[in-house]
Parts: C-alpha cells; structure tokens; sequence
C-alpha cells in the first residue's frame, strides 16, 4: 500500500508539473517574457501558498501569480485562445441568457451586448473572468431571469414591491457568433456530483478519474453532499485539464451551458413580469406567451461589425463605464437574506433544480 500511494502521489506531482510547464508557456508566449523569470514567480508565489497550507489549490497559486508577475487583464484574453472551438452542432443552435433585475437587463439592451465577467473578487462561485455565460436550456434561463427556481410559485414579495426586482430579463443569442467555449464550471460538478450518485456513463469516466485524482478527499466530500459552492470550486479546477474534445462532449451531449471567450451580441430581448411567476409551467414551455417582446428596445449593430472575417465579436469592450453588474452574464443569483422568510424554502438554485 505503501509503494501504491508513492507511485500515486508521483503521478500528481508530474501531471502538476506537466500542466505548470504548459501554463507557464502560454504566458511567456502571450507576455514575450522569459520563461525562466515566470517560473522562478511561479516557485515563490508556491512557497507563499505552501505556508498559509493552499497549495494543492491552483487556482490560490495562479492568482498569486498573476499578482506578483504584474499581469495585466490582456494577458487573459490570451489565455481564452485554450478554449475549444465550437463544433457545428454547436453553432446551429440558440441560446439563451437570463438576468433578474431591472438594472442588469437595461444595461444589456442600452449596449446591445452581454459583457464577459470583469468581477476580480475571488470566490468559489465568483464568474470567471473574462467569460460570458449562456445555456441551450430555456428552462435555466428562465430560472436565471427569475432570480430563482420559482416557475408555477409565486414570489416573494419583496420581489414585487422593488422597482429593481420586479422584472426579469431573457436574451436569446444566435449560435453562430460563438467563437471559443467552454462549459459553464457549476455543470461540471453538478454532472460529476449525478455521477458519483447514479454511476458515471462510459463516455465521461475520464471525468470520474480527472475528479478523483485532483480534488482533495474533504473537498469531494462537499460536492458529493449537495453543497453548491464546491460544485462551481471542483469546475474551476478541472475544465483547466480538459481536453478540447472533453470539453466539447459535455456541451454538446450533456447540454452544460457554455461559458464563451467574448462578449456575445442578443438577437432578441423579452421582459418577463414576476408577478406571473404563479402562470409559468414547471419547464417554463409557455413563457413567452407570457413576457413581453422588446426586441425594439435593443441596440443595434450592423451585420459588419459583429462579425469580423476570423468570426469573433468586433465590437468594443470598453463603452460601458464601471463594473459589470454580476448577474448581467447570467451566473446564478441568490435571493437576498432578508427574502428568506418570505421565500418559504425557495432556494434560488437547488442541487434538485439545477440537474441538466
């Protein structure tokens, strides 16, 4: 037993050393900086997460190194060039983006676009920098507009009397425009989390074995007990070993909403009034019998500038001033506390109701 746990541990110190070569190389290629320079960065911001006990956490190391390195937001639309080019399947489809406040959804249709994520707070459920999150499901779109899986209840109402929360926004984005994906990190631990219940299929048993030799033993134990936040924690962490076919398959068979490298232009903008939340079917099939067409009310961009001859978005990043409102990307969006009582057990996403 012994020589099994050397052999494995091993193993991990080589994949680890495998995958920092390869990211340090990106960088020095993205950055035109030495090599050797970025990985003697690299050693010490290890030996700062070695003393404060993080340093099987990748993502506490790459942020050290990327503060201590001086790299600036740039660097990150390099690092997007890993992400794997749709399939057709893929580009045919439609998609689907979801907002719950008044504030979010007139700041996409004043722009006439989804902003990529330019949160830098960490967190396990923080959106990923640089990315734009969309899904193929209407159902979690809706879910996302809403603020909740509440479709058929009614909501709090708190909801209704803030002029901010009263409406929901949902924004429906052609598949062709989609340039470099990946999938959303929240439904790579719900699948693995339905995996170590049900059984993994054939095809994402790579997925059972990358989980089980990167993600520490306490770590496991939280996603598999239904906790949310270790979902999005082990997504982050493993969609940064996956293979572009992985990454594919998982989109494409599994329908994981997709976390897009670039800013994504809407076809269509529908408002949805939450006091009809009580007259939406469970799946969410009839909601636009029910929300109101503002298509009109969206910005416009000519045909030109949206795509460019290599297919990516051409439009500036840099017209709106201030943060990006969180859930203008469409990530999840908790209740506030102060809800909780009115909500009557209506978590905004439940491990049941998030299952894709």
């Amino acid at each position: 037993m012994k020589l099994k746990k050397v052999l494995h541990e091993t193993a991990h110190y080589i994949d680890r050393q495998e995958k920092t070569k390869k990211y340090l190389t990106k960088v020095a290629t993205a950055t035109e900086r030495p090599f050797r320079d970025l990985a003697n960065i690299w050693r010490d911001a290890c030996a700062v997460a070695r003393e404060e006990g993080k340093i099987e956490d990748w993502e506490f190391i790459q942020g050290l190194f990327k503060s201590m390195a001086g790299l600036n937001d740039s660097i990150s639309e390099e690092m997007m060039k890993e992400m794997a080019v749709p399939s057709p399947g893929i580009l045919l489809k439609k998609y689907y983006h979801g907002t719950n406040t008044v504030e979010a959804g007139k700041a996409i249709l004043q722009t006439g676009k989804i902003k990529i994520s330019q949160s830098t707070r960490k967190g396990y459920q923080t959106p990923v920098l640089g990315r734009a999150y969309i899904t193929p499901l209407l159902k979690s779109a809706v879910m996302y507009a809403l603020g909740g899986a509440i479709s058929g209840d009614n909501p709090p109402e708190s909801w209704i009397a803030d002029n901010n929360k009263r409406f929901g926004y949902l924004f429906i984005i052609d598949g062709s425009q989609l340039k470099e994906v990946q999938p959303d990190e929240d439904c790579i631990g719900e699948e693995i989390e339905k995996g170590m219940r049900e059984g993994f299929p054939q095809d994402l048993e790579w997925l059972k074995y990358m989980y089980m030799h990167n993600i520490s033993r306490y770590k496991r134990s939280k996603l598999e007990d239904g906790e949310y936040t270790y979902f999005a924690y082990v997504g982050k962490v493993l969609v940064n070993l996956m293979t572009d076919a992985q990454k594919l398959i998982l989109i494409t068979k599994y329908n994981a909403h997709i976390a897009h490298g670039g800013e994504l232009i809407p076809n269509e903008a529908w408002e949805f009034d939450k006091i009809n939340t009580i007259k939406l079917q469970k799946d969410s099939s009839n909601f636009f019998e029910l929300a109101k067409n503002i298509t009109n009310q969206l910005k416009r961009y000519p045909e030109k500038i949206i795509k460019e001859e290599d297919g990516g978005i051409g439009v500036s990043a840099g017209d709106v001033v201030g943060e990006t409102p969180e859930n203008m990307i469409g990530k999840p969006v908790q209740p506030n506390k102060k809800d909780d009582d009115e909500e009557q057990g209506l978590n905004a996403i439940s491990k049941k109701n998030k299952t894709t």
